[in-house]
């Protein structure tokens, strides 16, 4: 699997979705339908032992088309709470029981101002 930089900006407190295209090093789509996990952290720096935010394959983690290697990341209202500020995150995907970083980048949450 190829391994992509995906860089994001996003509110703390909003809801939205971080959508993912697993591709071989050729740039063609590879079928995650078998896959047996997929991860995605968000922590402080890469070298973390401890992710402040993780997601799973079924908690968080959706497969949206896998034959065309798409996935999903649910990003909820609670995720990102009083943590605006500038992070690492990586995505795994584990097939055939060998986990690979198919994406990662830095991502900035900025503060949401109080209503």
């Amino acid at each position: 699997m190829s391994h992509s930089i995906q860089n994001f900006d996003y509110h703390e407190g909003n809801t939205t979705a971080l959508n993912f295209t697993v591709r071989d090093p050729a740039g063609a789509v590879v079928d995650i339908s078998l896959a047996s996990e997929i991860r995605w952290s968000l922590a402080a720096k890469p070298s973390d032992a401890v992710a402040l935010i993780e997601k799973r394959l079924g908690a968080g983690v959706t497969i949206t088309d896998g034959p065309n290697g798409k996935f999903q990341v649910a990003m909820l209202t609670g995720d990102t709470a009083g943590l605006a500020n500038k992070y690492y995150h990586d995505a795994r995907v584990t097939l055939s029981g060998s986990p690979n970083i198919v994406a990662s980048g830095k991502a900035r949450i900025f503060p949401t101002l109080p209503a």
